[in-house]
């Protein structure tokens, strides 16, 4: 079982502290259940600052920012079952999210407040995994689309030239020595 660790919520506090952000909180070894368990002992400051990836509702997700609905979740699910996410999401001021692999894919997914788009760029926590799209966003994705694999502060240009509003970070600050200072190095660069 994958559980957070008190030094990795203890970091996630420090990096709100520095600038706030969104938490796209996965864990893949974690149960529904699970996942709900870990939430409830986080402080209100980030719980109001996650979204949970889950296929399946929790009543501990009430409270959070939003709940990702996995692409493999996503395709298996029923209208009717699709609906209930959308009616769950809704009745708890949850945003809705999924991911595209594809400009295709982000273009069939409106109906979702945020799509995460990967990779943009070569992974840098899935080695092997290339960017292949040349990700340029429409005018009518804008709002929901989020640069998403080998994201780094060198390509905050790129990502704003290929018309993203949003970026999401992973490997570039949990995979390596020092995430606090690593956001910070982001958020620098940000402000520039």
């Amino acid at each position: 079982m994958e559980v957070p660790s008190e030094n990795e919520v203890s970091l996630l506090l420090a990096m709100q502290e520095v600038y706030p952000f969104l938490i796209h909180f996965r864990k893949p070894m974690l149960t529904t259940d699970e996942l709900g368990n870990v939430l409830e002992q986080w402080p209100d400051m980030l719980r109001k600052q996650v979204f949970v990836h889950a296929a399946d509702w929790h009543p501990s997700f009430e409270g959070l920012a939003g709940w990702h609905l996995p692409k493999n979740a996503r395709l298996n699910l029923t209208i009717e079952q699709f609906g209930f996410y959308k009616q769950t999401c809704c009745e708890h001021n949850l945003k809705t999210s999924s991911g595209a692999h594809s400009l295709l894919e982000l273009q069939q997914l409106s109906q979702f407040d945020w799509v995460l788009c990967s990779p943009v760029f070569d992974s840098i926590s899935k080695v092997g995994h290339h960017a292949e799209e040349n990700w340029i966003v429409d005018q009518h994705d804008l709002e929901s689309a989020v640069a998403l694999g080998g994201v780094t502060p060198a390509h905050f240009n790129e990502i704003i030239n290929r018309r993203f509003q949003h970026a999401a970070l992973l490997g570039y600050i949990w995979n390596f020595h020092n995430p606090l200072q690593r956001w910070k190095n982001c958020v620098t660069a940000l402000m520039c």
